[in-house]
């Protein structure tokens, strides 16, 4: 029959595979089928490295005296975690291992005897990182500031050494500061 060569893909479509045009007729949905067994489980993925598993947090709660151009020393461990980020207290220099990006935040109260501007400023190899300057040149003689800053440093390869100077034109009192390094990549 010719019928039998009819396809139809919709409600009321006219078909005319056969030669014959016919209204194909498409009944309603049926009822949903139960749910079939669950398949297989995935395989276990890769363990990722641990982004901050090299880390440190040091400082120096006290006060201290730091000349122009001079290092900010540190005398208090709070973390030390990894083997990227090293240091003998006290000290005035934190080691970091080469070819890694580091996020380098810091905080302290500053002040001068003469109002001048408190000017802080991270150091790698002896070089100014960019943009690793801080200041406040509003302050008034004896009157401490609030002096932070949080900096993205990349050390070369062969490693790097880290220092907080005071930049600024006279002596500064530092009443507490803080340090924490997270090495990123």
């Amino acid at each position: 029959m010719e019928n039998d060569r009819c396809t139809c893909n919709n409600n009321n479509e006219f078909c005319n595979d056969c030669g014959l045009t016919t209204i194909c007729q498409i009944g309603p949905t049926g009822a949903q089928g139960e749910t079939g067994p669950t398949g297989p489980t995935g395989y276990t993925g890769d363990t990722g490295i641990i982004v901050t598993d090299n880390n440190a947090a040091l400082g120096n709660a006290g006060t201290q005296i730091v000349n122009t151009n001079a290092a900010v020393t540190f005398i208090n461990n709070y973390v030390l975690n990894g083997t990227a980020i090293t240091y003998a207290l006290p000290t005035t220099d934190i080691l970091l291992d080469g070819s890694q990006t580091y996020l380098v935040s810091y905080k302290t109260m500053a002040n001068t005897t003469t109002g001048d501007t408190i000017r802080l400023t991270l150091y790698l190899n002896g070089s100014v990182i960019p943009g690793g300057t801080i200041f406040d040149d509003n302050v008034a003689a004896n009157e401490y500031a609030p002096i932070s800053g949080s900096f993205l440093v990349d050390v070369p390869a062969g490693g790097g050494t880290l220092q907080l100077r005071n930049t600024g034109a006279t002596q500064v009192n530092i009443n507490g500061v803080y340090v924490s390094i997270v090495k990123l990549i």
